[in-house]
């Protein structure tokens, strides 16, 4: 994985990071203290995308990606569909492996934020 620079900023919100490769999308918004305020972990690329979407005091959910483009002649925004069907256990083995070329402090919030949850389902 490696950073795409230059990320547009919305000006009011919090600061955005973005790390890509061809299987993963890591979306971060850093709050003014420094302090991940919430992230998209986009996996699957490029045909059976879903997205692991985590907010700070708001938790976790996942949705399926859609590109939006029905015919070859469109180009569409992709859209978001919520779903309950992911695998954390793969997600997080996987993500290990694959963010060691990230920031290792930003890798460990992910993977022990996914695994939190991971655990919450387990007790369910």
């Amino acid at each position: 994985m490696y950073r795409i620079l230059n990320v547009r900023q919305v000006p009011g919100e919090d600061f955005k990071v973005w790390f890509t490769d061809d299987y993963w999308d890591l979306f971060l918004w850093i709050d003014r203290n420094k302090r991940i305020s919430s992230f998209q972990l986009g996996y699957g690329k490029p045909s059976e995308e879903q997205m692991l979407i985590w907010r700070r005091g708001g938790g976790l959910t996942a949705a399926r990606v859609s590109d939006g483009e029905e015919t070859l002649t469109e180009n569409r925004t992709p859209l978001l569909t919520e779903t309950s069907d992911y695998d954390l256990d793969s997600v997080i083995e996987r993500f290990s492996g694959d963010s060691k070329k990230i920031n290792s402090k930003i890798a460990d919030f992910v993977v022990s934020t996914l695994t939190r949850y991971r655990q919450a389902q387990r007790r369910l």
